[in-house]
């Protein structure tokens, strides 16, 4: 069963933060397979509080995504992320 990584966020305020985030994000993607099923600011907010940013990532099974987000390496990004803009980050088992 897929695992997903459901990501709402406010607009980038640190280009240069994001970009490195960027540069982690590729690494772990590739080691857990990661893929990208949506990303960034193509929807329409119809419920619930707006998000500027919605990402949806896709992984061979839920305990992949938990292992991506819990890697050393990918925790090495994420105060990069952070510092680019708000998130909020939902680990989501597929059906």
């Amino acid at each position: 069963m897929p695992g997903y990584w459901v990501v709402t966020a406010s607009k980038i305020v640190d280009d240069d933060a994001f970009a490195e985030y960027r540069k982690h994000w590729g690494a772990i993607a590739e080691k857990y397979n990661a893929k990208m099923l949506a990303a960034l600011n193509g929807h329409e907010n119809v419920e619930g509080d707006a998000a500027d940013r919605v990402t949806l990532v896709e992984f061979p099974t839920y305990e992949d995504a938990l292992a991506a987000y819990n890697d050393p390496e990918y925790q090495k990004a994420v105060p990069f992320v952070q510092k680019a803009g708000a998130r909020n980050l939902f680990i989501v088992k597929g059906m």
